[in-house]
């Protein structure tokens, strides 16, 4: 019996659904599959677009005027956010980031009363080292931007919603996480990371984490998985279980166990 071997694309980004029942993963080469994580089982499969070079994907599940359905946002290296339609299984929209290169995206849920329009808003880490707010609409295709802070030193590379408050987090190339008030753009806290490279450099960030209680998480390119007082930016805790770049960092759904992986 000939068996065919298969070879999927490497992933690069993984999303899950508020109540944790589907995941979805954006591969290298753009395809997006999305799994039953109940049941282990592959429901769909999108064809992809590997000429964006795709880094990010958020997924959402609304009531539209076409029924319940899942919309999802892939951010690329070529500047793009593009929609894709979970029913045609197509490219829906492809819009501008406004600021280059999107190397990582967050999604946050707005509240009855808090916005008059979206129901929810994207952040996203941009290569001209500003984070970039984007609002989602009911049944308006794609997204429109909201705002954006200001710059930072290099390259945003990574952001993070606070489950709780309207505040989002950022890290890049500069070493440091940024703690934004989201309503008025205006910069919190900043917090310098531990350690210098080979070259001397600061270590990028690239993945950031905020939990329940408002502890900010972060992975750096020294493989330091580091914990922070998300108040007063004082450090929690630091290990270094990776000895590598931290490229992901993911929680339990209580926020008790931290999960981290990257290039080792």
């Amino acid at each position: 019996l000939d068996m065919v071997p298969w070879r999927p694309s490497s992933v690069v980004s993984m999303a899950s659904s508020e109540d944790g029942s589907l995941c979805t993963c954006l591969r290298e080469d753009g395809r997006i599959d999305m799994y039953d994580t109940q049941r282990d089982v592959l429901l769909k499969s999108y064809p992809g677009n590997s000429n964006a070079s795709p880094s990010s994907i958020v997924t959402l599940e609304e009531d539209t005027s076409r029924g319940r359905t899942i919309r999802m946002f892939v951010g690329g290296m070529d500047g793009t956010i593009t929609e894709i339609d979970g029913y045609t299984r197509s490219t829906r929209v492809v819009c501008d980031s406004h600021g280059g290169a999107v190397w990582n995206m967050s999604l946050k849920s707005m509240g009855e009363g808090e916005e008059e329009t979206a129901s929810h808003v994207i952040a996203a880490a941009c290569d001209d080292g500003c984070v970039r707010l984007y609002s989602v609409e009911k049944d308006v295709p794609g997204v429109s931007i909201r705002t954006s802070f200001l710059p930072v030193d290099g390259r945003a590379l990574c952001v993070a919603w606070h489950p709780k408050e309207n505040v989002v987090v950022s890290g890049g190339t500069d070493g440091c996480l940024h703690v934004w008030n989201a309503a008025t753009g205006r910069e919190m806290t900043r917090i310098t990371v531990d350690g210098l490279s080979s070259s001397g450099e600061p270590p990028c960030i690239w993945s950031i984490l905020v939990l329940s209680d408002g502890t900010i998480v972060s992975g750096d390119s020294l493989g330091q998985v580091s914990f922070w007082d998300g108040k007063f930016g004082t450090m929690l805790a630091k290990f270094n279980p990776n000895g590598a770049d931290v490229l992901a960092l993911a929680s339990s759904p209580k926020g008790d166990v931290v999960f981290s992986s990257g290039v080792d």
